[in-house]
């Protein structure tokens, strides 16, 4: 974890933090897309039988 400076180095700080929240949302966001994107490929909706989110799946122990 990064030392947290003090005085106005701190406000910089929290905005900087606020700007890669933000491009993670935005990325999740579009990521979010793309898999609502898929699931209407996918057989009329039917998930359990589409073989690109199934070549999306990790396996359990690899998920973190």
């Amino acid at each position: 974890m990064p030392t947290i400076p003090n005085g106005p180095a701190r406000r910089s700080f929290a905005c900087k933090q606020i700007a890669a929240i933000d491009r993670k949302i935005a990325d999740l966001t579009v990521l979010r897309g793309e898999l609502d994107r898929l699931i209407g490929a996918c057989q009329n909706g039917m998930v359990a039988e589409c073989k690109i989110l199934g070549g999306l799946t990790l396996p359990i122990n690899a998920q973190a």
